[in-house]
C-alpha cells in the first residue's frame, strides 16, 4: 500500500459521533477537570476512545509507514501533526544472534499520533496511543520489576528538575518504561533515532509554542488517551508533557481505557499532585489487566475511576473480550443511555470522499527523518479556510447535522465553490442595497418612516425581521458647536446623526437549515456630502473599544469618528453606532439563546456593509465578538454557540496590520468581496487589507475611464457580478428583485399620510430615543 493511501485507514474511520451523550459544544470551559457525569465530557471521552480505536485500525496496515492525516471525532476535525514510534527492545542480543527467527522483532513500531483541532475558543491537542497488538508488545508487558521513572529532561530547553525531580517521580513497570524511553541505537528500523518520550514531548511543545506565537492569549488543552499498554504510555507522557508546559498555563489530562497499574504510589502522586494532571480511568469490572502487574507496590494511577460492568456471561469469561477497547466503548455508550443521554450507535467507519483527498495537507519529512505537518496549516485562518471549504469532509455523518464545531465553521466561512454561499453573498448585498434605497427614499419623502420603507424593501428576504435602526453621528466640521450654529443652515446641518442601516434576524429554517439563526447588521456606504467628507480623513488613530481604551491597532480617523461619535443634543444622537450595534446584538443573542435550546445550534452574527459601511462593519465585528466572547464562554451545553463574521463589499482599507491581527484574535471571519477594477479597496494607501480571505470579482468589460471606475465601485456592479456566478440568474434575479428600480413616488399608505404613525411595531424601551422591536413581536415574526 502506498504511503499516501494510508490516510484512508484513519480518515476512513472518521465517521464522527453525532452529539454523543448530548453535546460536545465548542464553547465549554476547556480548563475544567473531566467530569464523566457531564454530557459534554462524556462525548469527549467517547471521542478519545474512538481516536485510540483509529490508531489500532491504522496500525493494521501492511507496513510501518503510516500517513495519518485526519481524524474526525465528536464533530470536530482533528489534523494529525505527526506520527509516534516506540522502540521495542525485548530480545537479548545473544538470543537474537542464536535464533534468526527473532531477528526483526526488536525495532521501532508505529504506536500513535498527535492531532489538534480548533474548537472555537481554544486548540485541543490529543495524543492517542494504541495498545499491544503483537508478540513484541506483549513481551514488554510481562517485565514486572519496578524501575525508577526517568522524566524527560533537556538542559538546552530548560526542561526537567535534575536528580531531585527524578527521585520524586517514583517507579514504573520496567517493560512499559522501556517502550516509552528506548531508542533504536542499532539502527534496526526507521524512526528509531528518538524515543517515544522525546517525540511526544517535543511535538506537543512545538504545537503549543506555535499556537501561543500566533495568539499569546489563546487557550490550549492537551489530552493523552490510550488503551491497555497505550494507557500506560499515556500516563507517562502526561507527566512529561505537564512538566514541559508547567509555565504555559496549559491543562494536561489523561483518559485511559483498561490501563494496567503503571507504577507505585509515588509515581501516582508525582503525576496527579505534583504535575496536576487530571486522570480519568475507565475500568471493566471483569477485566484482569487493570489489576496487573501483580505486587503490593503497584497502584492504579488515577483518582477518578469509571467502573463498567459486563452482563454477558460469555464476554465476562473471556479475558480478551472483556479487555477489548470495543467492549469498553460499548459499555460506556450503554452507561450514557442508562443516564438518559441520547447516544450514537457504534459505527463501522465511513469513507472520506476520494475527490477530497488531494486537498489534504501533507506531512513533510524533516531533517531528523520524522514527518510533521507544517505549522502554517495549523493557524486558525488556515484551519477554518480548509474546513469551511469542504461541504462534506466525511461521508455517512448522519445525525441532525447541528453537532460539532466543523459544522458551525462551515456556516461562518464563505466558500465560493458552493452556490448556496454565493447566494448568501447576494442576499447580504441586496440587504445593503435596501439600506441605500431606504435612505434615498425617505430623504425624498420626509413624511415616510424608515420602518415602513425598509419593510417593503426587505419583503423578498423571507425570514428576516428588522429589530432596530442604526444612526451614525457624522461631524465633518470639526468646530465648536457655537461656531457650527453660526454657519448657514445648509452647512451647519451637516453635523448630525444620519440613518445608516439596520439590524435584522433571520431563522435558518427559512433557508432550509434549522441549525442556525442569523443576526445581520447592515450598514450603507457614503450617500451624503457629510459622509464623503469623512472618507478623506485617512490619518490613522488608535482603534478604541466601547470603554474608550485602545482595542488593537490603528484605523483611519474618518471611519473611526463616524463609528464612535455621538451627539446627545440631537435626536438619535445619544448613542454612537458602535454602542447601538453592540447592545442590540447582545440583546438579540441573549433572547435567541433563551428561546433556542437546541444543542449544537449556532447563532451567526453577520455584519455587512458596502464602502464606508464595510469599514464600519469591520470595526463593529471586532466589538461584537468582544462583547459576545464572555457569554459564549459561559454558555450551557444546551445553548447555541455564537460565531461572528464580517462580509464587506468594496470596503476600503480600514486600518493597519495590528488592527487586522485584532480581528483575527477575536476569531472574526472576514470575507472581503472586491471588484478587481474598483479602486476604493486599494485605499487608503497607508493601510493594509483587513482580511486574509478575499473574494475577487472581475468586470471584464470595464475600461479605465473615470466613469467606469465609479461604476466598478457601485453596489449594483457587485450584485451583478455575484449574480453572474450563480447557475440560474433569472431565478435569483427574480427572488431578490435585482433589476427593479426605485421609484420617486412615495409608497402607498394605509389611510392618509398625515395619519400614519412614524413607527409601526417598534417601541422605545430604554429611554434612549431609539426604537427596537420588542422580544414578543420578534418571536411571532420568526415562527
Amino acid at each position: 500500500m502506498a504511503a499516501g493511501d494510508k490516510g484512508s485507514l484513519l480518515a476512513g474511520f472518521a465517521t464522527f459521533l453525532q452529539l454523543i451523550c448530548g453535546g460536545g459544544g465548542g464553547g465549554e470551559n476547556y480548563q475544567l477537570p473531566i467530569d464523566h457525569n457531564h454530557p459534554d465530557h462524556k462525548a469527549d471521552i467517547l471521542m478519545y476512545g474512538d481516536m485510540v480505536e483509529a490508531a489500532y485500525k491504522a496500525f493494521a496496515g501492511d507496513d510501518d509507514e503510516k500517513e495519518v492525516h485526519y481524524y474526525g471525532g465528536g464533530g470536530y476535525l482533528y489534523l494529525a501533526s505527526t506520527n509516534l514510534y516506540a522502540t521495542i527492545d525485548a530480545v537479548p542480543a545473544p538470543l537474537e544472534a542464536a535464533l534468526p527467527v527473532l531477528r526483526g522483532v526488536d525495532k521501532p513500531y508505529w504506536f500513535g499520533y498527535v492531532a489538534a483541532a480548533w474548537r472555537g475558543g481554544y486548540w485541543d491537542v490529543v495524543v492517542p496511543w494504541r495498545g499491544s497488538v503483537n508478540v513484541a508488545d506483549w513481551s514488554m508487558n510481562i517485565q514486572f520489576p519496578l524501575v525508577p521513572f526517568k522524566p524527560y529532561t533537556s538542559k538546552d530547553k530548560g526542561i526537567g528538575g535534575g536528580a531531585a525531580a527524578a527521585a520524586a517521580a517514583g517507579e514504573v513497570e520496567k517493560g512499559f518504561h522501556k517502550v516509552y524511553a528506548s531508542k533504536d541505537k542499532a539502527g534496526k528500523g526507521q524512526r528509531g533515532e528518538l524515543s517515544a518520550q522525546e517525540q511526544v514531548v517535543e511535538e506537543v511543545r512545538r504545537l503549543v509554542g506555535h499556537f501561543r506565537r500566533e495568539d499569546p492569549g489563546v487557550g490550549v488543552r492537551v489530552t493523552m488517551a490510550g488503551h491497555s499498554l497505550g494507557g500506560a504510555l499515556a500516563l507517562m507522557a502526561a507527566h512529561d508533557v505537564a512538566a514541559a508546559l508547567a509555565d504555559d498555563d496549559v491543562p494536561v489530562r489523561a483518559v485511559t481505557f483498561g490501563a494496567p497499574r503503571v507504577g507505585d504510589g509515588a509515581f501516582r502522586d508525582a503525576l496527579i499532585k505534583g504535575r496536576h494532571v487530571d486522570v480519568v480511568s475507565l475500568v471493566v469490572k471483569q477485566d484482569l489487566v487493570p489489576r496487573l502487574p501483580p505486587g503490593h507496590r503497584y497502584v492504579q494511577v488515577t483518582e477518578k475511576v469509571v467502573e463498567l460492568v459486563v452482563d454477558d456471561a460469555a464476554v465476562a469469561m473471556s479475558l480478551s473480550a472483556s479487555h477489548s477497547l470495543e467492549q469498553y466503548l460499548h459499555l460506556f455508550r450503554r452507561l450514557c443511555d442508562d443516564d438518559g443521554q441520547a447516544f450514537a450507535a457504534p459505527h463501522d467507519g465511513g469513507e472520506v470522499a476520494p475527490e477530497k483527498k488531494n486537498k489534504w495537507p501533507e506531512m513533510e519529512e524533516e531533517a531528523d527523518g520524522y514527518k510533521r505537518l507544517p505549522l502554517s496549516r495549523l493557524s486558525v485562518p488556515a484551519y477554518l479556510d480548509m474546513v469551511g471549504g469542504e461541504q462534506s469532509q466525511i461521508q455517512g455523518n448522519g445525525g441532525n447535522g447541528c453537532s460539532g464545531k466543523v459544522v458551525h465553521q462551515r456556516r461562518l466561512v464563505i466558500n465560493l465553490e458552493d452556490k448556496n454561499h454565493r447566494a448568501d453573498l447576494l442576499r447580504y448585498a441586496v440587504m445593503v442595497d435596501a439600506a441605500y434605497k431606504t435612505f434615498d427614499e425617505v430623504k425624498k419623502h420626509p413624511g415616510e418612516s424608515y420602518e415602513t420603507v425598509l419593510s417593503s424593501r426587505l419583503a423578498t428576504n423571507a425570514g428576516y425581521v428588522v429589530t432596530a435602526h442604526l444612526y451614525a453621528t457624522v461631524e465633518p466640521l470639526p468646530l465648536p458647536p457655537w461656531v457650527v450654529d453660526s454657519l448657514p443652515a445648509a452647512i451647519a446641518g451637516l453635523n448630525k446623526p444620519y440613518w445608516f442601516g439596520y439590524i435584522a434576524v433571520g431563522a435558518g429554517k427559512q433557508q432550509g437549515d434549522d441549525c442556525w439563526d442569523d443576526i445581520v447588521v447592515v450598514l450603507r456606504g457614503s450617500a451624503t456630502v457629510a459622509d464623503f467628507m469623512m472618507d478623506i480623513h485617512v490619518e490613522r488613530v488608535a482603534f478604541q473599544g466601547l470603554d474608550g481604551e485602545p482595542a488593537g491597532g490603528e484605523v483611519a480617523e474618518g471611519f473611526h469618528k463616524v463609528y464612535r461619535s455621538n451627539d446627545a443634543d440631537k435626536e438619535h444622537g445619544e448613542l454612537s453606532v458602535q454602542q447601538q450595534v453592540v447592545e442590540e446584538v447582545k440583546r438579540l443573542a441573549r433572547h435567541l439563546r433563551r428561546k433556542q435550546q437546541q444543542p449544537g445550534k449556532l447563532i451567526r452574527v453577520t455584519i455587512t456593509g458596502h464602502s464606508l459601511g464595510g469599514a464600519l462593519a469591520l470595526m463593529a465585528a471586532h466589538d461584537a465578538a468582544v462583547a459576545l466572547a464572555d457569554e459564549d464562554r459561559h454558555r450551557r451545553s444546551s445553548e447555541p454557540l455564537i460565531g461572528v463574521r464580517a462580509v464587506t463589499f468594496g470596503a476600503p482599507r480600514v486600518g493597519d496590520d495590528a488592527f487586522r491581527g485584532a480581528l483575527a484574535a477575536r476569531r472574526v471571519q472576514v470575507s472581503r468581496v472586491v471588484v478587481k477594477q474598483d479602486i476604493v479597496p486599494k485605499l487608503p494607501a497607508n493601510n493594509v487589507l483587513d482580511g486574509d480571505y478575499n473574494i475577487e470579482l472581475d468586470d471584464h468589460d470595464a475600461s479605465k475611464s473615470p466613469r467606469e471606475l465609479i461604476k466598478a465601485h457601485s453596489l449594483d456592479m457587485y450584485m451583478h457580478l455575484i449574480l453572474m456566478t450563480l447557475p440560474n440568474t433569472d431565478y435569483y434575479s427574480t427572488m431578490f428583485k435585482i433589476n427593479e428600480t426605485s421609484t420617486d413616488q412615495a409608497p402607498e399608505a394605509d389611510g392618509e399620510a398625515d395619519d400614519k404613525p412614524k413607527w409601526i411595531k417598534m417601541r422605545e424601551d430604554n429611554g434612549d430615543g431609539f426604537m427596537r422591536l420588542p422580544d414578543s413581536d420578534l418571536d411571532d415574526a420568526l415562527l
